[in-house]
């Protein structure tokens, strides 16, 4: 036995429990599909639409896929409510699309992430609801499309019903509120829900204990700024109040700033992370360049590992990059941590394990790259073997390559680690020809020809 088989074999008898997982899962979600949720159709999506059209029904078309365990729950919990599958018999026409059998209708879509069910009046999109949802939530949801209004007017409904109640309701519709704004391109008013969610992060703790919606509140507000004057001057704003804050804790001792203010570091942290969100890395790389003794504020720089990294690359401070590396493990063996991470363990011929294989591609071949423009050469040669020892494909090399040219460090031994891929298609000699104008730019200027007689 060889090729794919014998790979499969393999995997199998070393012990691949998570390309079991997800076969198991794909058939029982295939079998799902065969026999659809109550209200649904086994139709396709043309169908459904030219029913639609004739019956004067809404369409309702439920984007899912086997790996997408939110959408398995609402397989489960919402889709066979007496209340929603009543509506869609009644009232729809209902069919469930399965991205990765059916990726053109999909990608015509423009499905990026799932769950997402799409509502369709007369053959053109009217509204669509993402990310997971209860049975009152998903009724309600359709009952409002019905009555003719769309999800961010339902939402602004729900927003007002609960301001200034302080619960966990009002969070949750402030954020949902705040997304769908961003997802419609109205920043100004997307800016405002925003503002009040940071200045409120104690009831979205509250709210929220899993910290999802804390964990995207900075990322979110950093996109927003960065395609909004306006929201980026009303971030500015909170950032100056909070460096204000942050100067009155350092004056007090620590157990009373604890009691008066919350935890020690509290309105740094937010200085720092609301900089980040303006797009001020540079103000960050700065503070962290500064920090004499960083043993005091281990805490907080353990905190924000991720987001410091990211600003001190993107300053091209690439040893103090190192130097916020090795606060925690020296630089090989955290490319060896990073290439042994469990989730890399026998899944590398399941397709559904390509997503972590790309982010640990991504961070070590950054990390290879931030070595050799601080000029340690040897440790990033160790973390490429590393690399391709661990993940021998061509992702990893065009990887490793594109993080060097990024940094300005491309070197003469890449071109050997494209060749023979330049010619398998448009991506590596796209890359190869980079390399090129890389190293043509980072080539030394020749020396001045010296005539015949001169020293």
């Amino acid at each position: 036995m060889n090729g794919p088989m014998n790979g499969l074999m393999n995997g199998l008898m070393n012990g691949t429990i998570m390309t079991a997982i997800l076969f198991v899962a794909a058939c029982i979600h295939a079998a799902a599909m065969a026999d659809v949720p109550p209200g649904f159709t086994n139709g396709s999506l043309e169908q459904a639409i030219k029913r639609g059209k004739e019956e004067g029904r809404l369409v309702v078309a439920d984007f899912t896929a086997s790996w997408c365990l939110p959408c398995l729950r609402m397989e489960r919990e919402t889709w066979p409510d007496a209340r929603v599958s009543k509506f869609l018999a009644d009232r729809a026409v209902a069919v469930q699309i399965d991205v990765d059998a059916d990726p053109e209708t999909a990608a015509k879509f423009g499905i990026t992430g799932l769950p997402v069910v799409v509502v369709i009046k007369d053959g053109v999109e009217f509204d669509r609801l993402r990310s997971l949802r209860r049975p009152d939530e998903m009724i309600n949801w359709l009952e409002g499309v019905a009555g003719g209004l769309r999800t961010v007017e339902q939402m602004r409904l729900v927003r007002d019903r609960h301001a200034g109640s302080g619960t966990a309701e009002e969070v949750r519709a402030r954020n949902d509120l705040a997304r769908e704004l961003v997802r419609i391109e109205r920043p100004d008013e997307a800016e405002v829900e925003y503002c009040w969610l940071w200045t409120h992060r104690d009831l979205v703790r509250r709210a929220d204990p899993s910290g999802g919606i804390e964990v995207n509140l900075a990322p979110a507000m950093r996109r927003l700024a960065a395609a909004s004057a306006s929201a980026n001057r009303n971030f500015s704003l909170l950032r100056d109040e909070a460096a204000k804050l942050a100067e009155v804790s350092a004056e007090v001792p620590a157990e009373v700033s604890a009691e008066v203010s919350g935890p020690p570091d509290a309105h740094l942290a937010d200085w720092l992370m609301l900089s980040l969100v303006i797009g001020d890395d540079a103000s960050v790389a700065d503070w962290f360049k500064n920090l004499s003794d960083p043993v005091p504020r281990l805490g907080l720089i353990r905190e924000l590992h991720r987001e410091l990294w990211d600003a001190l690359v993107s300053e091209r401070r690439w040893s103090e990059a190192l130097r916020l590396r090795e606060l925690f493990a020296p630089v090989l063996k955290s490319a060896a941590n990073r290439l042994t991470v469990p989730t890399l363990e026998g899944v590398a011929l399941s397709p559904k394990a390509e997503p972590w294989r790309s982010e640990v591609r991504s961070e070590v071949a950054q990390l290879y790259a931030v070595c050799l423009a601080a000029g340690r050469e040897s440790e990033g040669e160790e973390i490429a073997r590393l690399m391709l020892k661990r993940l021998d494909d061509p992702q990893s090399k065009r990887a490793l390559v594109e993080a060097a040219i990024e940094a300005g460090v491309p070197r003469a031994a890449h071109r050997r680690w494209l060749e023979g891929q330049a010619g398998a298609g448009a991506i590596g000699g796209a890359l190869m020809k980079r390399l090129d104008e890389a190293l043509a730019r980072t080539a030394p200027a020749p020396s001045p020809a010296v005539g015949k007689g001169e020293p």
